[in-house]
């Protein structure tokens, strides 16, 4: 047998997830991984799952259609307050996103905590704010259903970042008696 019938050459790309934009009175929490249910246009234009870590809000994830997600892992269990999400809308169309969130702590058990539609008239690069209300997780799932421009079945999701994050906190302040 001819060696090259056993063998395949893989591609890997590494890729450092750079630190969060941060936001005026809330912290930014450290992404460690990110999944996706599908990649379509991954190889072809470059979109894939990770894109939505890169502070770059011209780059992007999508997938067709409902009944796709991205996942994201923290690097730990912590308090999430709210989801910071650009998605992608360059057209200035009206079009907003058919998206619900879920968190998780163990990855299997998840807890719908926002459902509905992304803001049909935000521009592209407009981050839009969605309160978590201050739940633990070490995963949160973007259950992704298409558009309102073209529909469930046909409705591209397009996400260009995601900021995960929690409110500052006040720093405590300690009153020293007076001897």
């Amino acid at each position: 047998k001819n060696n090259s019938d056993i063998f395949s050459t893989y591609t890997v790309k590494f890729v450092e997830i750079p630190e969060p934009k941060s936001f005026d009175g809330m912290t930014s929490i450290q992404v460690a991984n990110a999944e996706a249910s599908d990649e379509p246009q991954a190889a072809s234009h470059g979109y894939y799952r990770w894109c939505v870590l890169d502070n770059d809000i011209n780059s992007r994830w999508t997938a067709q259609g409902g009944g796709n997600w991205i996942l994201l892992e923290l690097e730990e269990e912590t308090t999430v307050d709210n989801l910071m999400i650009a998605f992608y809308n360059p057209t200035k169309k009206e079009r907003g996103t058919y998206f619900g969130i879920n968190v998780s702590a163990d990855g299997e058990n998840w807890e719908l905590v926002w459902s509905g539609t992304s803001d049909k008239k935000a521009q592209n690069g407009t981050y839009q704010q969605y309160e978590l209300g201050g739940k633990t997780a070490k995963y949160i799932r973007l259950d992704c259903n298409g558009n309102t421009s073209q529909g469930i079945t046909a409705g591209w999701n397009n996400i260009a970042e995601i900021v995960v994050t929690k409110k500052d906190t006040e720093p405590s302040v300690t009153a020293t008696p007076e001897p």
